[in-house]
C-alpha cells in the first residue's frame, strides 16, 4: 500500500501546500514505490528517481487524494507530481489538464498523463511540479495576476466542447452540501463526546444552513442571471504558485477536484482575493467585453453568493468528522465551523437577495 514505508521517514521543516509536514522518504528503494511503477507504465523505463516527498497523506481519509513529489523522473531530470485519487476525480482532472486548460489564454502545468493505480478504483495523474514559489495576498501584485487568471478562466472555458462533459457545479450542487452537512450535524446530535459548548456551535450552524435552505430559490434566482462557466471551486494560497518564464510572473493552479460547469460566484470568493474589494473592480474590467450585460453591482452580488456557496461547502466537509466519538478528534472540526460562523457573521451578512 501508499505510504507503507519499511525505515523511518524523517519530517522537513518544510511544509506543503496544504499544510501538513512534507516527508522525505529515504533509505528506500524508491523504484519499487508504486508511483514510480505507475510512471513506467505511462513513460517506459524511467530514470531513477533522486528522491519522493509524501506531500499530501490524509490517515484514515480513504476517499482523499493522496500526492506525492517524485524528483528525477521528468523531462531532463525535473521532478513531476504524482496524485493517487478516486478514479472520478483523476478523470475530471485529466479532462481539465490535457482538453481544456491548454486550449485557455492561463499559465497551466504540463500533463504527462494518467494510468489506473494498482488500487481497484484509483487512478494517479501525473503532472509538472509547479515550484514552491507562493502566492501573497499582500503583493497587489499578485492579486492582480490572481483576479486575471479568474477572469481568463471564465470568460473563455464555456466556449469549448468539453464544457459540457464537466459536472455540474452549480446552485443544485451546493444546495446538496447544504442537506448533507444538516443532516450530518442532526446526527451528531446523539454524539455523546461532544460537549455542551460545541454542540452550541453546531447548533448555531445549523441555524444558518437552514434559513439559507429556506430561501435557496431566491439564490437560484440570482444565479440564473450569471453565466455559466469553469469554475475552479476550490481556489486557495495552496493550489497555486506563481511561476517566471521569460521574466513574465504568471499565477498556475492545480487541484482540480472540485471544478466544474457552474457560476463564477465561487471563484470570486476565493481566499486569494476575497478581502481585497479592489479585485472585484479588476474582474469587473477583465470581464466586461465578454458579459456586456453585468454591471458591476452584478458582480458584487455575485461575490457575496460565491461566499455563501464556499462556506455552506466548507461546513459540510467539516462536518464529516463529526462521526467520530473521541473528544480529540471533534475539536477540529468544530472548530473548523465556528471559524465558518464567524464568516458568515462578519464577511456575508444579510444575503444578497434581500437586497434586490
Amino acid at each position: 500500500m501508499i505510504g507503507q514505508v519499511n525505515v523511518e521517514p524523517h519530517t522537513s521543516k518544510e511544509t506543503t501546500t496544504g499544510g501538513s509536514p512534507k516527508i522525505d522518504l529515504a533509505l528506500y528503494d524508491l523504484s519499487t514505490h508504486p508511483a514510480v511503477r505507475a510512471w513506467s507504465t505511462l513513460h517506459g523505463e524511467a530514470a531513477r528517481p533522486r528522491g519522493i516527498q509524501i506531500l499530501k497523506f490524509p490517515r484514515g481519509e480513504f476517499d482523499k487524494s493522496c500526492t506525492f513529489r517524485v524528483t528525477g523522473i521528468g523531462p531532463e531530470r525535473t521532478s513531476v507530481i504524482a496524485k493517487l485519487s478516486r478514479a472520478p476525480i483523476a478523470q475530471l482532472e485529466c479532462l481539465i489538464y490535457r482538453d481544456i486548460l491548454p486550449r485557455l489564454p492561463v499559465p497551466r502545468l504540463e500533463f504527462y498523463g494518467t494510468v489506473p493505480s494498482e488500487v481497484q478504483g484509483l487512478d494517479w495523474v501525473f503532472i509538472e511540479d509547479a515550484g514552491e514559489e507562493k502566492y501573497t495576498r499582500d503583493d497587489p501584485n499578485d492579486r492582480r495576476l490572481a483576479t486575471e487568471w479568474i477572469a481568463a478562466l471564465h470568460t473563455s472555458a464555456a466556449s469549448l466542447p468539453e464544457f459540457e462533459n464537466l459536472p455540474d457545479r452549480g446552485p443544485a450542487h451546493y444546495l446538496e452540501h447544504l442537506r448533507s452537512a444538516r443532516r450530518r450535524i442532526a446526527a451528531s446530535h446523539f454524539n455523546p463526546a461532544l460537549t455542551r459548548d460545541q454542540r452550541a456551535v453546531l447548533d448555531r450552524a445549523d441555524y444558518y444552513l437552514q434559513s439559507y435552505e429556506a430561501s435557496w430559490n431566491e439564490l437560484e434566482r440570482l444565479c440564473r442571471f450569471m453565466p455559466r462557466t469553469l469554475a475552479h471551486g476550490d481556489l486557495a494560497r495552496r493550489n497555486t504558485r506563481l511561476r517566471v518564464n521569460a521574466d513574465v510572473r504568471g499565477l498556475v493552479v492545480f487541484d482540480w477536484e472540485m471544478a466544474g460547469r457552474g457560476v463564477p460566484a465561487p471563484d470570486l470568493a476565493s481566499s486569494l482575493i476575497r478581502k481585497f474589494p479592489s479585485c472585484l473592480g479588476t474582474y469587473f474590467s477583465s470581464v466586461r467585453q465578454t458579459w456586456p450585460a453585468l454591471n458591476f453591482e452584478d458582480i458584487t452580488r455575485m461575490a457575496v453568493v460565491g461566499r455563501i456557496m464556499r462556506v455552506i461547502a466548507a461546513i459540510d466537509w467539516a462536518s464529516v468528522s463529526l462521526q467520530f466519538e473521541e473528544p480529540l478528534f471533534l475539536a477540529k472540526p468544530v472548530s473548523y465551523i465556528q471559524s465558518y460562523i464567524r464568516r458568515i457573521e462578519t464577511e456575508i451578512g444579510e444575503p444578497p437577495w434581500t437586497k434586490t
